[in-house]
């Protein structure tokens, strides 16, 4: 039976795995080409948090994020701060009017962080917000963050950011877009298979056996015959025969009819018959046999047989597929938790004048992220100056609440800085828990 794992099939799911799961290009998509930006949105509607309370019950601020999500809402958290101030706003955005999802946002924060204050933006004011605080007269470098939140931080990853960031120049979007039906079942579909493929070759075993036989055998015979046999006849035979008649006639033949046509002649003879036979046989018969015999058999047996024998039976397992197996499980679970949860794409991004704080801040919230548990996903850092070609296209997606595109030059194929979260991960990546100013005030005051 021919054994289905091989190199080359094990080669190509790893690669797979690469590309479809770690998402390794997303470590060079600055070399990437920009794609068109969508159309303008219908519909983005923006509630300001003026004052954002903690809440024992926060985590139950993920069901207005799942219900945000089945509605196909693009959430955005928005975080614009300078020297003297902290602004902080929550956008959603939509392509159906009809639906008044910021109602359902609305309700949902003072629900879960009771005495908090939101106020929404008029919509006319929408858009010049968006375009303010994602231009290149602001902005002069931008840090794309793709991520994959932790679960089980103690802290808030949102929370250290801005304490560790107080005082600088920065604008933060933490854009969180709804996957479709089929393009979340397709996903879960390939994960489904990709784990079920790799598992064969998480170990391999090994059967090594050793062996040394030897055998001999021989066999010598020899056989010697002599036979001698004379035989001699003589017959020796004579034979002699005479024999003699004499006839005498007395009378002469007299002739007397019996009929007309019949006679009978009538004579008077003596017949005188003399024989003589002599014979001599004489019979001599000689038989001579000799014979000698002689029989000789030599036979030699000889037998000599060595064996020896050794056998080793080990297992190998293969690193890279059990830490292959164990983020597919990971992310089959956080993906297929059985409450219908939507799939968001997740990404980071960090606007600034100064190069150096677009990158401290992008690089501070994709460590504050982790955990000392392994990480579902690796973690990638992008950088653009606003200088450069894309960066119009950039902030363009930005102020649309848009995931910016790239084409990869090998496939032709779209991608985005973005990476598959569930809902969970999404509260913990965006979650406020700012501890009050005053022990008697448990408000947070956001300008």
């Amino acid at each position: 039976m021919v054994d289905p794992r091989n190199e080359t099939t094990l080669s190509e799911l790893l690669c797979e795995y690469n590309q479809f799961i770690r998402r390794d290009y997303l470590s060079n998509l600055k070399s990437f080409s920009s794609c068109k930006c969508s159309a303008s949105p219908l519909t983005i509607k923006i509630l300001k948090i003026k004052v954002l309370t903690t809440s024992n019950t926060s985590t139950f601020y993920t069901y207005i994020l799942n219900a945000l999500g089945s509605l196909c809402n693009s959430i955005a958290y928005i975080i614009h701060s300078t020297e003297t101030a902290l602004h902080l706003y929550i956008a959603l955005r939509n392509d159906r009017e009809d639906l008044n999802n910021i109602s359902l946002l609305k309700n949902g924060l003072l629900a879960t962080f009771p005495g908090s204050q939101v106020k929404e933006i008029p919509y006319n004011k929408v858009h010049p917000l968006l375009e303010y605080l994602f231009s290149s007269h602001l902005n002069n470098f931008i840090s794309a963050a793709s991520l994959s939140p932790s679960t089980t931080n103690t802290l808030s990853p949102l929370d250290t950011l801005i304490k560790l960031m107080k005082g600088e120049k920065y604008t933060a979007l933490f854009l969180a877009q709804p996957m479709c039906p089929p393009d979340a079942y397709s996903l879960l579909n390939n994960l489904y298979t990709l784990y079920n493929n790799l598992v064969p070759f998480r170990q391999f075993t090994h059967n090594f056996t050793r062996g040394l036989s030897k055998g001999g055998s021989t066999t010598n015979s020899t056989a010697h015959t002599d036979s001698n046999s004379n035989a001699c006849t003589n017959t020796t035979g004579n034979s002699f025969s005479q024999s003699q008649t004499h006839y005498d006639t007395f009378t002469p033949s007299a002739s007397l009819p019996i009929s007309e046509e019949r006679f009978l002649n009538i004579s008077v003879a003596n017949n005188h018959a003399n024989s003589c036979t002599t014979s001599c046989n004489t019979l001599c018969a000689e038989c001579i046999t000799s014979s000698h015999s002689e029989a000789r058999t030599i036979s030699t047996a000889s037998n000599s047989s060595t064996s020896t024998g050794e056998a080793q039976n080990f297992g190998i397992e293969n690193k890279c597929v059990l830490d292959a197996l164990s983020v597919l499980n990971n992310l089959i679970t956080n993906f297929n938790a059985g409450d219908a949860s939507p799939i968001f794409c997740f990404a980071a991004y960090f606007l600034s004048p100064l190069a150096e704080t677009a990158t401290r801040a992008a690089y501070t919230y994709t460590g504050l992220t982790r955990s000392e548990s392994p990480i579902l996903l690796p973690s990638f850092v992008n950088n653009w100056a606003c200088s450069e070609e894309n960066s119009s296209y950039l902030l363009s997606c930005f102020s649309q609440l848009n995931h910016p595109c790239f084409t990869k030059s090998d496939s032709q194929s779209l991608v985005t800085a973005s990476i598959p979260i569930n809902s969970t991960q999404l509260f913990e990546a965006v979650n406020l828990s700012l501890q009050p100013n005053t022990s008697t005030n448990n408000t947070s005051a956001l300008t």
